[in-house]
Order: C-alpha cells, then structure tokens, then sequence
C-alpha cells in the first residue's frame, strides 16, 4: 500500500509540473491571468501561483464575474432546445411509421397482392 502511495505521488508530481507549465504558458500566450488549484493523494491543497498575492486577485476576480456567465447558460438551453425540436421530429417520424407498418401488417395488406404492389408498398416504407 505504502508503494502505491509513493508511486501516485510520484505522478502527481510530475503532472502538477506538466499543468503549472502549460497554465503559464496560456498565461502567457493568451495574456490573461490563470491560477490552478490541485489536490495531491495526501489531500494537501496545491496552487499555481504559490505566491497568495498573486493567486488570490484571480479568485476573487472569478467569484466576481461568477454570475455574469449566464450567457454560456443562455447557449446550453439553446442547444438542448434545438436538440430536442430534433428529436421530437424524428420521433414523429419513427410514429407515423410504426402506425403504417401496422396499418399495412396488421390488416393484411401484404396478403395476395401482387409482387409490384409488393415493391410499391416497400418504397413507401423505406420514404417514412
């Protein structure tokens, strides 16, 4: 147990390296103040930047415009309703074939009619 402890916070460190590397470089190339927050397997808190001064200006910042992230809100509703305008006109279509499936099934249709007939009515299932 006491291995595999040491193995994972052996990854964790070489991870916590790999990200605080890739947030200062967007940082940098994106010109924006970036912070991280990780917790080791110990459970001990660690940041990026280490330094309070310089990390707890981009919390605060975030807790500020906390609320004003409704827009990306705005745009899951928008796509779950489109999603579901989709879904509902498939459904429909999957109903109105099901009902002439057992319109045609479900009546006989198929008995005695010709082989073109046949073809005909497969056709028109295959449209629906």
């Amino acid at each position: 147990m006491e291995k595999k402890m040491k193995g994972n916070m052996l990854n964790y460190k070489k991870k916590k390296e790999t990200i605080e590397k890739k947030t200062r470089e967007l940082s940098i190339l994106c010109d924006i103040k970036a912070c991280v927050i990780l917790v080791d397997p110990n459970g001990e808190v660690d940041t990026w930047p280490e330094n309070p001064i310089d990390f707890n200006p981009i919390i605060q910042s975030y807790k500020e415009n906390l609320n004003h992230d409704q827009w990306l809100n705005d745009v899951f509703r928008e796509a779950n309703e489109s999603l579901l305008v989709k879904l509902n006109s498939k459904l429909e279509v999957v109903e109105k074939r099901i009902e002439f499936l057992k319109m045609v099934y479900g009546n006989g249709v198929f008995e005695g009619s010709t082989y073109s007939e046949k073809e005909t009515m497969t056709a028109q299932l295959q449209w629906l």
